[in-house]
């Protein structure tokens, strides 16, 4: 395994997570519970260790099978794409992982790729209790801000053609954040490839659908019908790969007409720039 700090011997009281922030106690729930769950085929080793870390104020919360499913298959499918990019490098790539929460991706990527950095990037808070758990290296950095920042690129003087991952957010913004979200990353960054999921604009406000939002006091807010949507932030923007995910479900019980509908649908994408 990758560095976990081990000297954590109390529980870690995350009870200050508000929001948006907070849902990333929903992912690691759920992550967590799928990789105890042999029937899901996920298994995560830091994910175990951190969630048996954490003083987790959802943790009597029920997360049904289909949320659970969906978390895990947007985890595969967007480690999917990342090693579909870096494979396709002739050299060491970095990356940019916004919205990070306490995800593990750079540990289980690094036991097969090398990146040249990897910067792991979120809200301060959210920063800060990553830190109680993961150590920094010369190859893996921890960077606080805000993405609807303008100057939050500065941060990354002299990278050029970063993959950047933005993963579990683009529903929680609105049109014009997503706008400026585009407008900084373009201003910046001359080439890069982003790797995102979305939502469908069926399922904006509608948490009704999964009872476990309520605990988030979060709305979502933002969907779009499909992966070509995101070209019209920037000309030069073209659609490399997209998945589904329900091209995760492979049980016959999904192969109904209803969920051939959803099969054609897309929730994560590869956008290339340059």
């Amino acid at each position: 395994m990758a560095p976990l700090k081990s000297e954590n011997k109390n529980k870690v009281d995350v009870t200050h997570l508000e929001k948006v922030p907070k849902t990333l106690l929903l992912t690691l729930k759920a992550k967590f519970e799928a990789s105890i769950d042999p029937s899901l085929s996920y298994s995560d080793s830091y994910i175990e260790t951190i969630y048996r870390l954490i003083n987790d104020p959802i943790k009597k919360t029920h997360l049904f099978f289909l949320l659970k499913k969906g978390i895990i298959l947007r985890t595969k499918g967007i480690d999917y794409l990342l090693k579909k990019e870096i494979l396709e490098r002739e050299e060491g790539s970095t990356v940019i992982n916004l919205a990070c929460g306490l995800d593990t991706r750079f540990e289980r990527m690094r036991e097969k790729f090398q990146f040249q950095k990897w910067f792991d990037c979120d809200l301060p808070q959210v920063i800060e209790v990553r830190k109680l758990f993961f150590e920094e290296s010369l190859e893996n950095k921890m960077t606080a801000f805000d993405i609807l920042d303008e100057s939050w690129p500065l941060n990354f003087k002299g990278v050029n053609d970063p993959i950047i991952i933005i993963e579990g957010l683009t529903m929680y913004l609105d049109e014009e954040k997503i706008k400026k979200f585009f407008s900084i990353l373009n201003k910046y960054f001359s080439h890069y490839s982003l790797i995102l999921d979305f939502m469908s604009p069926f399922l904006i406000k509608k948490e009704w659908m999964m009872p476990v939002m309520e605990q988030f006091d979060v709305n979502f807010t933002w969907g779009a019908s499909s992966p070509e949507e995101f070209c019209k932030y920037e000309p030069r923007l073209k659609i490399k790969d997209s998945l589904g995910f329900m091209d995760g479900f492979r049980h016959q019980v999904f192969k109904t007409p209803l969920f051939n509908i959803l099969r054609k649908k897309k929730n994560l994408v590869l956008l290339r720039k340059g």
